[in-house]
């Protein structure tokens, strides 16, 4: 699992968990039957359909920039127009590519190649062997590498915002979400206080299969 991952199930599981007690008053409810329960929130991150739905939609966010990061990597001299064009024909799935697109494609790899084989051809030169020309030609390659280091770089920030703000904004979603279920299938039951069973191993009633039953139906 990328560390991305790990770090996600960490902050969605951590912002579940805070809720280590749920208390509320069981208003309209018969008091007798008021008491403790527990849930159990291993179950309520394994089986939850959003947020496995959420770690899907991360997954595919962290390849895509992934993606787009190594092909800056691998091909230092395409434009940044040209990489903006390639990450917009990477984005669409393979199948559905016309033949054109795909042409496009293969046109800029070749493109990027022979700009790669060009420029190593002339650094392996002995300095005698260059000519004004070549000289000029490594010194707007070294250039451009510098440049695509700098467009590398600030993708990558950007990248990493992204994936902070994604796992930030859904993370305190699924909290929210969780935290109305477990207060309402607590105040149907007419519960005063629900725990983390991690915190309170044993209580008369364990709501989890209650809870989740109702996150999943939720549209």
């Amino acid at each position: 699992m990328s560390r991305n991952l790990i770090w996600w199930r960490s902050l969605v599981l951590s912002t579940v968990i805070l809720c280590i007690a749920f208390a509320m008053q069981a208003s309209g409810q018969n008091t007798k039957t008021a008491g403790f329960a527990t849930v159990d929130f291993e179950r309520i991150e394994g089986e939850y359909k959003v947020r496995a739905s959420l770690e899907s939609d991360l997954q595919a966010l962290q390849k895509k920039l992934e993606q787009q990061l190594a092909r800056r990597d691998t091909m230092p001299f395409l434009s940044a127009d040209e990489h903006k064009e390639l990450d917009k024909l990477y984005e669409k799935d393979a199948t559905n590519r016309t033949a054109d697109e795909k042409k496009r494609i293969d046109d800029l790899e070749h493109k990027s190649q022979k700009q790669n084989t060009d420029v190593n051809a002339l650094r392996q030169k002995a300095d005698k062997d260059l000519t004004d020309e070549d000289r000029k030609k490594i010194k707007d390659a070294e250039a451009q590498w510098a440049k695509a280091q700098q467009e590398f770089a600030a993708l990558k920030e950007a990248s990493d915002n992204q994936l902070r703000q994604f796992v930030a904004s859904n993370a305190q979603k699924l909290k929210k979400d969780v935290n109305e279920v477990i207060k309402k299938v607590a105040e149907q039951k007419g519960l005063l206080i629900v725990f983390n069973n991690q915190v309170a191993p044993y209580a008369a009633i364990d709501i989890t299969n209650q809870v989740l039953s109702e996150l999943n139906s939720k549209k």
